[in-house]
């Protein structure tokens, strides 16, 4: 695991084993579910022609946005991290995600784990979602989650 030992990554959306895209597909080969987690934070969404995505903004105070926390499996190295970055638009130009570090909270305990945090002005349009749960929200409003059942793994 070339440069990537010992990282845990908080997904809170579209890579998570709860949505069915090629790009999660690939990663959950690649990544061991820890549980689930939280970061203090605000979720909000934006509707796509290939569905729905969320978007994280973190708060040192008010609400949760809930995720999971994953630990990389063999095999998974800067290449592969390379690709997500590319999914995620983490471009160093003009990026709409930055990889940061965030406290995640699961359990009791509170790890540093890397997350995607919205790296763009957040513009009126956007769609809270007060309970910061991305599943449940797209579950709730029978929405689909971005390239779901599409057989498209690039995001836009």
């Amino acid at each position: 695991m070339t440069g990537v030992r010992g990282r845990l990554f908080f997904f809170y959306g579209t890579l998570t084993h709860e949505h069915d895209n090629p790009t999660s597909a690939a990663a959950m080969r690649l990544l061991e579910p820890i549980g689930h987690g939280a970061v203090r934070g605000e979720l909000r969404v934006v509707a796509h022609g290939a569905g729905w995505y969320p978007v994280l903004t973190p708060r040192r105070q008010g609400g949760w946005v809930q995720g999971w926390l994953y630990s990389p499996r063999q095999g998974f190295d800067r290449r592969i991290l390379a690709q997500f970055d590319r999914y995620e638009e983490a471009d160093r130009r003009w990026p709409e995600y930055r990889r940061k570090r965030v406290n995640v909270r699961i359990g009791v305990r509170r790890v540093l784990a890397e997350a995607y945090i919205h790296a763009r002005a957040l513009h009126p349009g956007l769609k809270r979602v007060p309970s910061g749960d991305f599943s449940a929200f797209v579950a709730r409003c029978g929405a689909k989650s971005f390239a779901s059942g599409t057989g498209k793994g690039a995001r836009r």
